[in-house]
C-alpha cells in the first residue's frame, strides 16, 4: 500500500506542475518543487507513451 503522505506529495507536485504550465511565471518555486514539477512532467511523459504504446 502507498503512503498517504507520499500521494499527498505526488498530488501537491501535479498542482504545482499544472500551475507552472499554465506559465505563471510570478509562481516562485523552491529547488524541492522544481525537482517535483520534473518528476511528474516525466510521469506524464511515461504514461502517455505506455499509452500510445497499447493503440
Amino acid at each position: 500500500m502507498i503512503d498517504k503522505d507520499f500521494l499527498d506529495y505526488i498530488e501537491d507536485a501535479y498542482n504545482k506542475y499544472k500551475q507552472y504550465k499554465k506559465k505563471d511565471k510570478a509562481q516562485k518555486f523552491t529547488f524541492q518543487e522544481f525537482l517535483s514539477i520534473i518528476m511528474v512532467w516525466k510521469l506524464e511523459e511515461i504514461l502517455e507513451r505506455l499509452e500510445d504504446s497499447k493503440k
